[in-house]
């Protein structure tokens, strides 16, 4: 194998690539980077055994000698990265070691045994294709994915983003059971049901643009999800995932507006006082002009602190809240109002983002007491 390319063409394949890598995985052959120089094309592949990577690259590359090379990935990425911008020679020499040359630097690596790495199925020409709009993939990894349990030691259904398409309607789900995010999209496609495990939208997140549509391709339990030059494979998520909807669909007796940085300013100054505690609780009386925001520590103390209502309907309630799973919610709306919508004392809280009334989140009230 031989060929030459410049670092520009081929770098951002070889860091998106190699971000997939996990150094605690035992094989040294997963933990390689697999180049192939075939067809007037460079090919980059790698895996953690669970998500799965292929990058071609078809733009100036100049293929001297076909082949396949497998290479510890974590270092080679390491070693281009530092070179310069130029062009650069791959060379592939006796079997045994990768030749990387520039004009100033030369350097040969010890490979691996490339016919000991897994075969990796690309090819979804037969799957199921499903068409999202970049605002769609969007939101998935600003509004939902934080409310996703990232619980590792034990994984479960709720590790996963639950995406449904049903009745002319996308619907897309995170939750650990404490705290939920929850939002819809018109969506004129194929009806399906699967759950993603949220790893993949973070190992995603930096290499979407939000500028081009995103594919996923389904097939039983096996999904690819293709961006631009990239197509990752991995599984979908085995089990039921919690029906949510009667939840949501619940009605709430009481409900009021109040400014999303006032509240938050309130949170973070009181959660100050709660961080020693084993959860940091806070207490929210609502009252039909205002909210009483109140932590206790038996360590530090208390704090009380008044935020104005802007509306209000129904009836006074207190609820006791995890306040960082609050504050977690509150950062990632959009408006500067948020709506707070209640039934009981030991029921869910709504907010909703009074511009986007098409996303909703819960948490759920606790019932220790101070």
């Amino acid at each position: 194998m031989k060929f030459i390319l410049n670092k520009k063409n081929i770098i951002e394949s070889i860091k998106t690539c190699n971000s997939l890598i996990d150094s605690n995985i035992i094989s040294p052959f997963i933990q390689g980077m697999l180049l192939q120089a075939k067809n007037n094309k460079i090919t980059i592949i790698t895996s953690n055994g669970f998500v799965s990577c292929k990058s071609e690259i078809k733009e100036n590359v100049k293929i001297i000698e076909e082949g396949s090379v497998l290479i510890k990935s974590k270092l080679f990425a390491t070693i281009i990265t530092k070179l310069k911008n130029e062009d650069i020679l791959f060379e592939k020499v006796d079997n045994s070691v990768l030749k990387i040359k520039t004009e100033s630097f030369d350097s040969n690596i010890n490979i691996m045994d490339d016919e000991q790495y897994p075969n990796i199925n690309f090819d979804y020409s037969s799957w199921e294709k499903i068409e999202l709009e970049p605002i769609i993939f969007k939101s998935i990894l600003t509004k939902i994915v934080h409310s996703v349990s990232q619980n590792k030691e034990k994984i479960s259904i709720l590790n996963g983003v639950f995406i449904e398409s049903k009745d002319g309607k996308l619907h897309i789900v995170g939750t650990d059971s404490y705290k939920l995010s929850y939002i819809t999209y018109d969506f004129d496609g194929p009806s399906f049901k699967i759950t993603i495990d949220s790893s993949v939208f973070y190992l995603l997140s930096d290499i979407v643009d939000f500028k081009e549509n995103v594919h996923l391709y389904l097939s039983d339990n096996n999904l690819m999800i293709k961006l631009g030059n990239f197509v990752f494979s991995t599984k979908i998520m085995d089990g039921d995932y919690p029906n949510i909807y009667d939840i949501i669909k619940s009605p709430r007796d009481s409900w009021l507006v109040v400014d999303k940085k006032e509240m938050m300013d309130a949170l973070e100054r009181g959660i100050v006082i709660a961080m020693v505690e084993k959860k940091p609780i806070v207490k929210l009386n609502m009252k039909e002009d205002s909210i009483i925001v109140s932590f206790k520590s038996i360590e530090l103390g208390n704090s009380d602190e008044i935020i104005k209502v802007k509306e209000f309907s129904g009836s006074n309630l207190s609820l006791m809240l995890n306040a960082s799973f609050l504050i977690s919610l509150l950062k990632v709306v959009d408006s500067n109002e948020i709506k707070l919508s209640m039934s009981k004392e030991n029921r869910p809280m709504i907010l909703t983002d009074k511009k986007e009334e098409n996303f909703l989140q819960l948490i759920l009230p606790l019932r220790n007491s101070y």
